[in-house]
């Protein structure tokens, strides 16, 4: 063996002492005697389980170099066995943790304690009952001026087979406690099929929203996947879908009542419409699987069977029945509730204080049936007016919104739309020396101006002329107010100066006017009442083509016939 093998031998009794024992080699000379040769030899094939006794140096070297990388393949295993068995601890450990603080009450700590304690004290705080829910009628006989509508609905409600229903009528008629009430009435009547325990779920059509794509649908249900919208942990772990229900299952077996059912999304309203048909919401999601085992037999029989929905359906709202979905309408009964007039008002103004133990003086329950526009108003004019448990005429005044302005000559509101919303502006006209022009503020607009010249026209067809003079019309506070919709007011304004009779400044005007006096249709009628509402407003008058009428609004078809509503000896 010359120089350069015993070199390679030893360089392998070394590596594989160093592998198979983890010691140093006991032989260090590298004198390379036949004694130590055939020593290391005999060591290497003892330590690589090799029984050749002719077997070369390479093949030796060879053994080697798989041992070593067995050993280092080992080794990694090793490693990733250790740190799965790791994960595998910490996710027992925690498992075991939400068990044993589930078994004994929850994650409760003294911080979680302390946060209870100091929301429990909040919902004990309030800073005033609601006047509404403790001034509503409990009784059939506490409704004011419904008797005829409420009559109908209850015999709707009140047989083997009741039958949905639509309710007309004005904010603050009573449309909602007299769904309540005749529910009431269905509870006890022994052939309707409602429970006692009947619910009455109540919902806002103006304010439901709902995810187009269905993913999110208050009224009608929906499934939470397990991915995106997160169902119960025990499930999305197990990655199972979660149908949610609904209000329509919410009000099975009694009434589901959706006020301002008009306002609800068209799309929305034809999926209510099939869940009347079908009396049952069903549910779809690409996640559930019928054959898994996991499934909860609730989730199972759901999505096999769908959630029960057999209710009636009340709906309220204050459009005309024209604005309805004719496909709602074709399901319903129509019912018509009447405005209240003053005595109506001044019975549920009377009846509200009694419920509400108010002592109210007869003065300041007629002064608030006069400025109040619905039974809504009384309650919150009650609520806002008394005085150590007492409403007189002197707590009431200032109180209630009211324009209480006296008559004058040349001027009127002007009700219009800035934006989304309604507004309330003066106009006044005034005569001076002229030749029979007039003049308007030039931010108003052109289309205004167009309205005073069909306006000034109009009136002359009245045989009223301006002749030798000139009209000045201002719009107080200025402003752009272009459009059609100021020509009545206009009018009206011209008339009054021309003929030097007073205006009833409680009145707000709204209506396009034609040369020959007719008033025509305008829009932004509902944004126009609630602005005339808001600033005090008794009277508004708009067309008479303009749909529903509410108490407060006069209709008028010509310029005669608002003269006669808007002048003060009229």
């Amino acid at each position: 063996m010359n120089a350069e093998q015993r070199a390679r031998l030893y360089a392998l009794y070394q590596g594989v002492c160093t592998l198979c024992t983890g010691r140093q080699p006991k032989i260090t000379d590298m004198s390379g005697t036949p004694e130590q040769i055939d020593q290391m030899l005999a060591e290497i094939k003892k330590l690589l389980h090799i029984d050749r006794t002719d077997a070369p140096l390479s093949f030796l070297e060879e053994n080697y170099a798989e041992a070593t990388a067995r050993r280092k393949a080992k080794q990694d295993l090793e490693k990733l066995v250790e740190k799965r068995m790791a994960r595998a601890e910490r996710e027992y450990y925690d498992s075991l943790r939400l068990s044993l603080l589930d078994e004994m009450g929850g994650a409760e700590t003294a911080a979680t304690r302390r946060k209870l304690t100091d929301l429990v004290v909040k919902e004990g705080i309030a800073l005033s009952a609601s006047a509404f829910a403790r001034a509503r009628p409990v009784r059939a006989d506490q409704l004011v001026g419904q008797e005829e509508a409420f009559s109908r609905l209850r015999s709707a409600l009140c047989s083997p087979y009741p039958q949905h229903v639509l309710l007309y009528g004005g904010p603050g008629c009573g449309k909602t406690t007299a769904a309540r009430l005749a529910l009431d009435c269905a509870r006890e009547q022994p052939e309707a099929p409602f429970l006692r325990s009947a619910p009455f779920v109540e919902v806002d059509g103006a304010t439901l929203r709902y995810d187009p794509q269905g993913g999110v649908n208050p009224l009608i249900g929906s499934v939470h996947d397990p991915i995106y919208q997160g169902a119960g942990r025990e499930l999305a772990g197990r990655g199972l879908p979660e149908p949610k229900l609904g209000l329509v299952t919410q009000a099975h077996g009694g009434v589901l009542f959706i006020d301002e059912i008009g306002e609800m999304d068209v799309r929305l309203q034809n999926m209510l419409l099939k869940v009347l048909e079908d009396k049952r919401v069903r549910f779809d999601s690409s996640y559930y699987d019928a054959d898994n085992p996991a499934v909860p037999r609730y989730i199972r029989q759901l999505f096999a069977q769908g959630a029960p929905a057999d209710f009636v359906l009340i709906g309220a709202t204050t459009r005309s029945p024209e604005e309805i979905s004719p496909a709602l309408r074709s399901r319903c009964v129509e019912i018509f509730f009447a405005d209240l007039d003053e005595q109506d008002l001044y019975r549920v103004a009377r009846g509200a204080a009694e419920r509400l133990n108010l002592r109210a003086t007869a003065p300041a329950l007629r002064y608030i049936a006069e400025h109040s526009l619905d039974g809504r108003e009384c309650v919150r004019a009650l609520a806002a007016s008394q005085r150590e448990g007492a409403v007189t005429l002197a707590s009431v005044r200032g109180r209630v919104s009211a324009v209480e302005e006296p008559p004058a000559v040349g001027r009127t509101a002007l009700l219009g739309v800035q934006g989304r919303t309604g507004a309330v502006r003066r106009l006044t006209a005034v005569l001076r020396p002229g030749t029979g022009r007039f003049t308007l503020n030039l931010a108003a607009g052109d289309m205004a101006r167009d309205a005073v010249r069909n306006a000034v026209l109009a009136v002359e067809r009245l045989g009223l002329s301006l002749g030798e003079r000139d009209a000045a019309f201002n719009i107080e506070g200025g402003g752009n107010v272009d459009g059609p919709s100021m020509g009545l007011a206009a009018a009206l304004v011209l008339l009054s100066a021309l003929q030097e009779r007073p205006l009833r400044q409680d009145v707000a005007v709204t209506g396009e006017i034609a040369l020959d006096g007719a008033v025509l249709p305008v829009g932004g009628l509902l944004q126009k009442r609630v602005a005339a509402r808001e600033a005090g407003f008794r009277r508004i008058l708009q067309p008479r083509d303009g749909g529903y009428l509410p108490r407060d609004c006069v209709g008028v078809s010509t310029l005669q016939e608002a003269a006669e509503a808007a002048f003060a000896d009229g």
